[in-house]
């Protein structure tokens, strides 16, 4: 496993481009990123940010549901 030098998240030793970037490791001037990788990227943000809220919402609701059925509040 290798650093990428752009944004220093690991990646194989045989990979051309960094999963986490998307920037070519093999030669610089050619690291930009496509519009469409970043589109795709801003969607899984999005979705990740969704799930990790639904997360947080469902443990909310298991608390609450403890602290009713023990006799709290």
């Amino acid at each position: 496993m290798l650093k990428c030098p752009y944004c220093g998240h690991l990646v194989r030793l045989n990979a051309r481009r960094c999963l986490f970037c998307f920037r070519l490791l093999d030669n610089p001037a050619e690291s930009e990123k496509p519009a469409r990788v970043l589109r795709s990227n801003w969607r899984t943000l999005l979705i990740r940010a969704l799930l990790i809220l639904i997360v947080i919402l469902i443990l909310l609701i298991f608390q609450r549901a403890a602290r009713l059925s023990l006799g709290l509040r």
